[in-house]
């Protein structure tokens, strides 16, 4: 019988497929939307400050994110119904694997 290193007991890991900028967006959006620091962003978000600078300017551009002045962010009404259409298209296209193409 063999053992393996590490007392003999398996891990399982799973890979995560690279996200999207769609799915970034998607993410900053549900983490914003009963409003969330920067901080709380790059955290909930998986990503970091440099990153999410950049997305966040572009969300305040696009009237997707807002900024109240107190260092808190929160989705807008435009950002709720992006989050919306994002969740539809993925329940939609869930039987699709980047395999089959």
């Amino acid at each position: 019988m063999s053992r393996r290193a590490g007392g003999g007991s398996r891990k399982i890991v799973k890979l995560r497929r690279k996200r999207s900028f769609l799915d970034i967006i998607a993410e900053i959006l549900n983490v914003a939307q009963k409003g969330a620091s920067k901080t709380r962003l790059v955290y909930g978000c998986n990503l970091n400050f440099t990153v999410i600078k950049d997305y966040i300017n572009a969300l305040l551009e696009l009237g997707l994110l807002k900024y109240d002045g107190d260092g808190v962010f929160f989705t807008t009404a435009k950002g709720k119904d992006y989050l919306q259409n994002y969740r539809r298209l993925r329940s939609l296209t869930s039987h699709f694997s980047e395999d089959s193409f």
